[in-house]
């Protein structure tokens, strides 16, 4: 019987010594997040200056490029009880796009492999922006605060081995005021996929 034991124990020895010591790339460590992006209908309001009335009619925009220097994400943690700021498009080169040509169709713009987490926010770095609207001509716009940042609903959940996407829908917006500043301010949503 004591041989049993002894046997029982070294088995279980091994095993835990032979789980934690494993080869990295039998039991990957990592996910893959990538961020997509599509959009809806735009709008374009303008709103007169506060010293006039005058409206200046109705506008559309034919195509809204924006430049995105880098893509955060905020994950909280497999625990939920902490958080931070993740890169996960830190390009050398800025993504260039023109929103209006993503119309229903979700185009990934790039990805990262991270660590398993549970992403809460997304948080672009607009470095410009600019838009063809009707009877205007080519306008650049400001981002106010040069960031935008969606909340993901609901939450995205990165696992080991496997890919998630978060597609940003991109509703452009762009309020154009009397004094000629025009300026971008999106509906946006972010629905995770995956994973995967």
């Amino acid at each position: 019987m004591v041989q049993y034991g002894i046997i029982g124990l070294a088995i279980a020895a091994i095993l835990i010594v032979g789980l934690q010591v494993r080869p990295q790339g039998i039991f990957p460590s990592q996910g893959t997040l990538q961020i997509a992006f599509t959009n809806g209908v735009p709008s374009i309001e303008f709103a007169p200056p506060s010293s006039s009335v005058a409206c200046h009619g109705n506008c559309s925009a034919t195509s809204l490029n924006i430049t995105v220097a880098s893509v955060e994400v905020h994950t909280s943690g497999i625990d939920n009880m902490t958080g931070e700021w993740t890169h996960v498009c830190n390009n050398q080169t800025p993504l260039s796009f023109d929103i209006i040509k993503l119309t229903n169709l979700a185009q990934v713009m790039c990805g990262s492999n991270i660590q398993p987490e549970t992403i809460t926010n997304v948080r672009m770095n607009v470095t410009s922006a600019s838009a063809k609207i009707s009877g205007m001509g080519t306008v650049n716009l400001t981002v106010p605060s040069g960031k935008l940042e969606i909340p993901v609903s609901p939450l995205a959940n990165v696992q080991a081995g496997k890919t998630t996407t978060i597609v940003v829908d991109f509703q452009p917006h762009i309020v154009c005021q009397g004094t000629g500043d025009c300026k971008l301010t999106p509906v946006l949503h972010a629905r995770p996929t995956g994973p995967e």
